[in-house]
């Protein structure tokens, strides 16, 4: 009779043992799994790290990239561009000294000639060459002399404090013994009322 697999019995011929806990043995099993518990613990923060450090990394490699690029772009566009920069920037800058010293010249004549008497208007000659005026005439002596004074009092466009007298040269009447003819010669300098622009007030817009 043939004996199956499933037949076989097996037997513990080997004395069965009580296991009593006591605390002790629940202490120290207590103490495993919280050590285990603790391992993990610290296992988990490790992995956390690294992936913080991965990540922080992998950020400053791309910011160091990012440094290296723009300095490259910034050393091309020193060498580049900054000249011509400079050049507009001086460019600018020379206008602007020529703005600033830029008179209306026709506003400062006009001004002159409607001070003076027009009877001896035809006279008299001005000259600008920005920013002195030569005003030269001969005529009448009185009116000659009223020149520097109306300029002096009513001038809106020339400096008063500069009006001066160069020459004055008066012509005496052989017979009568008269002072009737005479040379004049005033200068002066334009102040900012003529100027065309001002520059003071466009750096305030």
């Amino acid at each position: 009779m043939a004996i199956s697999y499933f037949d076989t019995k097996y037997f513990n011929l080997l004395n069965t043992q009580n296991i009593q806990h006591n605390p002790v043995d629940a202490l120290l099993n207590w103490t495993m799994i919280q050590i285990r518990l603790v391992l993990l613990l610290i296992e988990i923060i490790t992995v956390i790290l690294l992936g913080i450090k991965i990540v922080v990394d992998t950020q400053t490699k791309n910011l160091n990239t990012r440094i290296v690029d723009n300095d490259l772009k910034l050393s091309y566009y020193a060498k580049e561009y900054e000249p011509k920069l400079i050049k507009i920037q001086e460019k600018s800058n020379n206008y602007g000294i020529i703005l600033d010293h830029t008179y209306d010249v026709a506003l400062v004549v006009n001004e002159i000639y409607n001070l003076i008497d027009q009877s001896i208007a035809e006279n008299i000659v001005v000259q600008v060459n920005t920013p002195n005026i030569l005003i030269s005439g001969y005529d009448d002596i009185k009116k000659l002399r009223d020149i520097e004074i109306i300029l002096k009092s009513k001038a809106n466009y020339i400096d008063k404090k500069t009006i001066r007298v160069q020459e004055f040269v008066s012509e005496t009447d052989q017979i009568y013994q008269v002072d009737e003819k005479g040379k004049l010669l005033i200068t002066g300098l334009i102040n900012s009322n003529a100027k065309k622009i001002n520059l003071s007030s466009l750096s305030n817009i």
